[in-house]
C-alpha cells in the first residue's frame, strides 16, 4: 500500500512538473516585450496614435516581416525587422525592431504607412519591405507598393535581378499581445509610475528625399512663433540649391533667417539632456549619420525633430517627428551612448543637434 501511495505521489509530481514545463514552453519573450512596450511608453503618448482610440485588449501582432536595404546599387539585408500591429484585422500601426549595439534591441512603432501596409497585405499573402535613401516599398515578385517617399526604378530593376536573395514572409495576425483593457491599462501605467513630457510640434513633410532638415526647421519655426511655413516654403525662402540639400550650419541660418530663431551646434546629447531640453520647451532639430563598417560617414543623413520622452524604471524612449512620412515615432534608447533610429530600412546614428537659444 505504501508503495503503490508513493507511486501515486511521484506519478502527481511528474504531472505538476509538466504542467510547469508546458506553461514555460508556450511563453513568448517577443509577445511580453510588445506588449509591455505598447502599453506602457506607446499608449502614454495619447492623441498622437490612432491605437490609443481602440481597446488595447484586442490587438493582435502578425508575423516579423524581413526587410532588405539597397545601397550603392547593391542589395542587402537589414538590421531592420518590422511587426504589424493589427486591431480589427487591420494593421493600425507598425514596430521596427533593431539591434541596439549593446546586445539587445531597440523597438518604434509608427503609423505613418500602416495604411499602405494594410493594403498591400489585403491582396498579397507574400512580403518583404525595401528601403533605399529615398524611401520603402513593400514588394513580391507581383506587386509592389510605396510606402514612404519614392522608390526608383533602377531598384525594382535590382530586386528583379536578385530576387532569389529575398525570404518573404507569409504574414499572419493570429497572435493576441494580451494586453489589458484601456481602463486597466491607466492603472497599470500609475502603478509603474510611466513618466511622458512631449511638445505638440506640428507634423511636416519633406518634399523630396533632400528636405528634411526644411521639414524640420518648418515643424520647430511654427511651434515656437505660430508662424506657419511648410518644407517646400522654407526651402524656398533660404534659396539653398544642391536639390534642397543643407548642411547642419544652413539648416541653422534658415532657423533664424526664417523664423529669427538663434540656436548653437551641439554634438550628440545624452538621455539627461534630451530630458531637460524637453522640459525647458526646447525641441531639438536632430541630425543623424550612417556609417559604414569602417566607420566611414555613408549618404546624406537625416533630419528629425525629437520632441519628447517617456521614462519608467526599466525603459526610456523618445519621440520625434519623422518628415520622411510627415507623422511621429516613438522609439526605445537602450544605449544612451549611441543614440540610433531607424529610417526607411537604414539605422542612423545621432550625430549633432541645434540647441535653441
Amino acid at each position: 500500500m505504501k508503495k503503490l501511495l508513493c507511486l501515486i505521489l511521484t506519478l502527481a509530481l511528474c504531472i505538476n512538473s509538466i504542467a510547469i514545463i508546458s506553461a514555460d514552453s508556450i511563453y513568448n519573450p517577443l509577445t511580453n516585450e510588445l506588449k509591455e512596450f505598447l502599453s506602457l511608453i506607446v499608449s502614454s503618448f495619447g492623441k498622437d496614435y490612432n491605437i490609443s482610440k481602440t481597446d488595447l485588449s484586442e490587438l493582435s501582432y502578425g508575423s516579423i516581416i524581413y526587410a532588405y536595404t539597397v545601397l550603392n546599387g547593391e542589395l542587402s539585408e537589414s538590421q531592420v525587422k518590422y511587426i504589424p500591429i493589427y486591431y480589427d484585422n487591420e494593421v493600425y500601426g507598425v514596430i521596427e525592431k533593431f539591434p541596439n549595439g549593446i546586445g539587445g534591441y531597440n523597438y518604434s512603432y509608427s503609423e505613418g504607412y500602416a495604411e499602405e501596409l494594410n493594403d498591400f497585405l489585403a491582396h498579397n499573402h507574400s512580403v518583404v519591405i525595401v528601403g533605399a535613401e529615398s524611401g520603402m516599398i513593400a514588394y513580391n515578385e507581383d506587386d509592389v507598393a510605396v510606402l514612404s517617399g519614392t522608390f526608383e526604378n533602377s531598384y525594382i530593376n535590382i530586386l528583379e535581378s536578385e530576387s532569389e536573395q529575398l525570404s518573404y514572409t507569409t504574414v499572419s495576425h493570429s497572435i493576441p499581445l494580451d494586453v489589458e483593457s484601456s481602463m486597466q491599462q491607466a492603472e497599470v501605467n500609475a502603478t509603474n509610475e510611466v513618466y511622458t513630457n512631449y511638445l505638440n510640434v506640428p507634423a511636416k513633410t519633406q518634399y523630396n528625399i533632400y528636405t528634411c532638415w526644411a521639414a524640420c526647421v518648418a515643424s520647430v519655426g511654427c511651434y515656437k512663433t505660430n508662424l506657419y511655413y511648410t518644407a517646400q516654403g522654407v526651402s524656398d525662402h533660404t534659396q539653398v540649391n544642391n536639390h534642397g540639400l543643407a548642411s547642419i550650419v544652413e539648416t541653422q541660418s534658415a532657423l533664424q533667417a526664417v523664423f529669427g530663431l538663434q540656436s548653437t551646434i551641439k554634438n550628440a546629447p545624452s538621455i539627461l539632456t534630451i530630458k531637460n531640453l524637453i522640459n525647458n520647451d526646447k525641441p531639438m532639430i536632430s541630425f543623424f549619420l550612417v556609417y559604414d563598417s569602417n566607420g566611414n560617414i555613408s549618404g546624406n543623413g537625416h533630419v528629425v525633430v525629437v520632441r519628447g520622452y517617456a521614462t519608467s524604471e526599466y525603459t526610456f524612449a523618445i519621440s520625434f517627428m519623422e518628415p520622411s512620412t510627415g507623422t511621429f515615432k516613438v522609439q526605445t534608447v537602450s544605449n544612451g551612448n549611441d543614440i540610433t533610429i531607424s529610417v526607411n530600412n537604414t539605422v542612423y546614428h545621432y550625430w549633432k543637434y541645434l540647441k535653441l537659444a
